[in-house]
């Protein structure tokens, strides 16, 4: 009896640790991005415009933009983006991001979400960077 007791406290631990490993295993794959966004290893090409419009803020501080002019008009028929700020600082909407002297926008992505029509969209990942 005191065999099968043991082998039975085996087995349970068995899967115990196969399920704590398989945990861990999965918490370290995930990129530590939200959904959606694919960064790339090296920050990619200097975007055209200098001045862009948040029109809708994301719960994790991100927010898709377009182009503006320097008066902050926007422009819808523009590229429209995803802005991403590293250090965590949430955008607002309609708030204007511009690049200051030495400063530049250059993709570190891409974001793909689904729009409101259900249809899928993808658009550039910018920071705002020193040149």
């Amino acid at each position: 009896m005191k065999k099968i007791w043991i082998f039975l406290l085996g087995v349970l631990t068995g899967i115990v640790v196969t399920f704590i490993v398989l945990f861990i295993i999965g918490n370290s794959n995930k990129e530590h991005s939200p959904d959606g966004m694919e960064f790339f290893k090296e920050a990619g090409e200097v975007m055209g415009c200098s001045n862009y419009q948040v029109f809708q803020a994301l719960s994790d501080g991100s927010a898709l933009a377009w182009e503006s002019d320097e008066n902050g008009l926007p422009n819808p028929l523009g590229a429209i983006v995803l802005l991403y700020n590293e250090d965590g600082s949430p955008y607002y909407d309609r708030q204007t991001i511009s690049a200051s002297y030495g400063e530049c926008f250059r993709q570190v992505g891409i974001f793909r979400y689904k729009k409101g029509d259900g249809n899928y969209s993808t658009v550039p990942i910018i920071m705002l960077m020193k040149e």
